[in-house]
């Protein structure tokens, strides 16, 4: 199995290869300024596990990052996609790499793995990812047989995620439970249905429930599981999905009335958001009606 990820770092690693993936720990040991790149022939997943840093840059095609703390991140690249980056590391850090083939399967035959990894963040919010990661790495300490069947397990349940954005973004009693509270969700979720096809500002949501707009972000972040604009993005997908699948508008009008500034930009989130153009979409909709 060609992997493809290389870094100047130096650096402890436990890997495991089986099948049709590797999965792999990675520990630095010291707190020099290096460089990364990954081009490999598989789709290539990796969680933050610890780890800050004073400065840096994650590259690739679609996506720019430069965030600084690096524990819950999650990075996801389809067969093909390069990355490419360099840290200025505060501490010691640590991450799993997983490497998935083009012949690994999972369980649901609908779920495809290169449609949708394409994106710097996913469905999954910092906490899940290192839940997550901090299981397979005692898995992956102990040899465990079970790991095969607990990471297909994960990258199902992250795909699902992505797939079903209509009930990510729905309103429930989990979110009511993060740090904005049930009041201030309750408001939010209000403003954001009436505004829903119009441009709303984050400044304006964080007015709302009477908080600064930096600490509004970081808790509106560990509430949703997504930054204010990603989830405002990730909503208004779902409600162009729904009018491609049951109407018959113009793609232009659908633009509009989710409220793109223009079809062409629709276009350009559509197809990195669900891996297929909106027009592809429709068709294979229809089609197999």
């Amino acid at each position: 199995m060609s992997v493809g990820f290389s870094a100047s770092w130096n650096a402890h690693t436990k890997r495991i290869d089986f099948g049709d993936a590797s999965v792999e720990i990675v520990r630095t040991t010291t707190l020099k300024r290096h460089v990364f790149a990954y081009g490999g022939e598989c789709a290539y997943l990796a969680i933050g596990l610890s780890g800050e840093r004073r400065s840096g840059e994650t590259r690739t095609r679609a996506f720019t990052s430069s965030h600084r703390s690096l524990g819950g991140c999650l990075f996801a690249l389809p067969r093909g996609e390069n990355m490419e980056g360099w840290s200025e590391p505060e501490t010691k850090s640590s991450w799993l790499n997983i490497y998935l083939h083009e012949k690994y399967r999972l369980s649901d035959p609908d779920l495809t793995i290169d449609a949708l990894l394409n994106r710097p963040h996913l469905a999954a919010n910092a906490y899940d990812a290192m839940s997550f990661g901090r299981k397979m790495e005692r898995l992956i300490e102990a040899r465990s047989a079970s790991l095969p069947t607990y990471l297909q397990s994960f990258v199902t349940l992250l795909l699902l995620a992505n797939e079903d954005i209509g009930s990510e973004t729905g309103a429930g009693a989990a979110r009511e439970l993060g740090p904005l509270g049930r009041s201030k969700v309750k408001q939010l979720d209000s403003y954001i249905a009436r505004h829903e096809t119009q441009q709303i500002a984050v400044a304006d949501m964080a007015r709302i429930v009477d908080m600064s707009l930096s600490g509004f972000i970081r808790a509106f972040r560990r509430t949703y599981g997504h930054t204010p604009h990603r989830y405002l993005q990730l909503r208004k997908l779902a409600l162009a999905k729904t009018m491609l699948r049951d109407g018959e508008m113009s793609l232009t009008d659908i633009a509009l009335d989710a409220g793109f500034a223009s079809s062409s930009h629709f276009a350009a989130a559509f197809r990195a958001r669900f891996g297929i153009t909106p027009s592809a979409y429709r068709l294979r909709v229809h089609t197999a009606k």
